[in-house]
């Protein structure tokens, strides 16, 4: 059964210079229900004389409780592949959308952290704000994380300032693992090459940029305290290395609980919608451009609205048509949100559905035939299965 969407009337602008939001919520959707108990509604303004004014909203609504949230990643942190490729060989991946934001030019790494099956493949210690999968039940939560890892050699400890980090920081040690993939890291003066809990080579020069091996990490840091530590290690040397995250839940019906450890956690683009209020006042830039957007909303009583803004415009290859920062939130708090917070957006954009366990993907957001850019990670939802 199709769980009821109430669409609220459109709101006045709050912030001044916004472009108007349109009325594709007043159209009559197309409706229906995705296996496991979440349903699909989809507004589309259809074709249009001006193809930039022409907008699509695809908005599923999970029940608290029905569909299990799960991060897919590309096989290593620098490296990416499409939606679709991560979640066809999960035949009961019934919604799929696109990851957190990235670093196009850089190796595609992901911009902050990703944690996947427990796996910290990517930390830092400053305060990161995600989206994670907490606790038993596997729900979706809006937290504040941070790294919490520490060197210790004997009875002295050094802070670990990230995980397979795009670029070292003075705060404390980096560590790469095998996670990080075959290509070069940031490197300091010297790395220190642990497996097995000792020392088994220490590298200075071009040397250390050079990614570990399976069963290994390479400890290293900048040139001041910590580097200077690491280059007094001897292989043989004991080293343990702790890492764990922590953080806080932010805005919904969980409110600021503890969290440690997600299974799963990937970059929220920022909140733009609290507390039912549409949080974007500043109207300008990037920001107010008409592009796709990927959104996930917290509804009042626990339910999950996952949506896809887009459209159907190319401008010299690039995407266009969706939504600008305040409208999306605007349609969010249309849609009757509590709280939402933005996935990477414009090319990367992409919802795909499967309207039976086992069936095929199907593209929602554009037609199949559209570019579907290859991406970090994916959040995608798992109906029951047998």
């Amino acid at each position: 059964m199709l769980t009821a969407l109430t669409v609220s009337a459109p709101a006045v602008d709050a912030a001044t210079g916004c472009r108007p939001t349109t009325n594709v919520l007043s159209l009559t959707p197309t409706t229906f229900p995705l296996p496991g108990g979440a349903d699909v509604r989809v507004w589309d303004t259809g074709h249009l004389a001006n193809p930039l004014l022409e907008t699509r909203i695809v908005a599923v609504r999970i029940p608290a409780g029905t569909l299990t949230p799960k991060l897919l990643t590309a096989p290593t942190v620098d490296s990416v592949r499409t939606p679709q490729q991560l979640a066809t060989p999960v035949a009961n991946a019934v919604l799929v959308v696109n990851g957190g934001v990235f670093d196009p030019v850089k190796l595609g790494i992901p911009v902050e952290s990703q944690v996947t099956g427990g796996l910290i493949r990517k930390a830092t210690r400053s305060v990161d704000s995600s989206l994670a999968i907490l606790g038993p039940d596997s729900h979706l939560d809006f937290v504040n994380s941070h790294l919490s890892g520490m060197v210790k050699v004997g009875s002295t400890a050094w802070a670990v300032a990230g995980v397979n980090w795009q670029n070292l920081q003075s705060t404390g040690i980096t560590v790469y693992t095998h996670a990080w993939g075959g290509t070069r890291h940031a490197g300091g003066p010297v790395a220190i090459v642990v497996a097995g809990g000792k020392v088994v080579a220490k590298r200075t020069g071009s040397a250390t940029t050079l990614p570990p091996r399976s069963g290994q990490m390479v400890l290293t840091a900048p040139k001041g305290t910590y580097a200077t530590a690491l280059s007094r290690l001897r292989v043989g040397t004991s080293v343990t290395v702790a890492l764990k995250v922590l953080g806080a839940t932010v805005w919904d019906k969980y409110p600021h609980t503890q969290v440690a450890s997600p299974s799963g956690m990937l970059m929220a683009g920022g909140s733009i919608v609290r507390y039912g209020v549409n949080v974007i006042t500043t109207c300008s830039g990037s920001g107010e451009d008409v592009r796709p957007r990927t959104v996930v909303g917290f509804m009042p009583n626990g339910d999950l609205l996952v949506v896809a803004m887009s459209g159907r415009a190319l401008v010299s290859g690039v995407r266009w048509g969706g939504a600008t920062n305040h409208q999306a939130a605007d349609y969010m708090v249309r849609l009757g949100v509590k709280t939402a917070v933005k996935l990477d957006g414009g090319t990367s954009t992409t919802m795909l559905v499967r309207r039976t366990v086992g069936g095929p993907l199907i593209r929602m957001d554009r037609t199949a035939k559209d570019f579907q850019r290859p991406t970090p990670d994916s959040l995608v939802f798992l109906a029951p299965t047998a």
